[in-house]
């Protein structure tokens, strides 16, 4: 997918609505007050309604940072992942989303939130950025470090393409089979 004029690209890839809390992520970029950066989100927008008005208003009035995307089939989705700068999921909770994984599967870093489900798995400074929820200032902060630190990028898409590894599923088989007795 081409980017709009070299721009740099966030791309939010899941349910728009409140739990994902994707305002987050358009509060942490205007903020930033940049130019040079483009917000996608790609998923399902039946009940983005959950996010209120704010959210809709903020974003159809900077057209030239925000675009609704809306759900594609997964390979158009994954096209989106691999043509990003960096991937953000500001989730309120999650159980343990793909999204991350597919990130790393395309080299693409991952700014998530600090979840308790992913302790252990998703460590920051490791295989992603890490934010409190709602703390949009940190959001902001992780995404201009990830922009601007190549080296940071690199360890970070290194890192989480290790947990890739770790969670393939030819590493499950192997334990699976590992534990069933002969």
């Amino acid at each position: 997918m081409p980017k709009d004029g070299g721009r740099r690209r966030v791309v939010f890839l899941g349910g728009i609505y409140g739990r994902k809390r994707p305002g987050d992520l358009v509060d942490a970029v205007l903020a930033l007050s940049r130019s040079d950066i483009e917000c996608l989100f790609v998923g399902g927008t039946t009940d983005m309604h959950s996010l209120g008005p704010d959210f809709e208003q903020k974003v159809r009035a900077r057209p030239d940072l925000f675009t609704i995307v809306g759900e594609k089939n997964r390979s158009e989705a994954l096209s989106y992942m691999a043509s990003a700068d960096v991937f953000c999921l500001p989730s309120g909770d999650e159980s343990q989303p793909v999204s991350p994984l597919e990130a790393a599967a395309v080299g693409v870093p991952s700014l998530l939130t600090d979840l308790a489900p992913y302790a252990g798995i998703w460590q920051h400074g490791r295989n992603c950025l890490l934010h409190p929820v709602g703390d949009v200032g940190l959001l902001g902060w992780n995404l201009t470090a990830i922009l601007a630190d190549e080296g940071l990028r690199k360890r970070i898409v290194d890192g989480s393409q290790e947990l890739l590894h770790r969670f393939s599923l030819a590493a499950f088989l192997r334990r699976f089979t590992a534990e069933m007795p002969v």
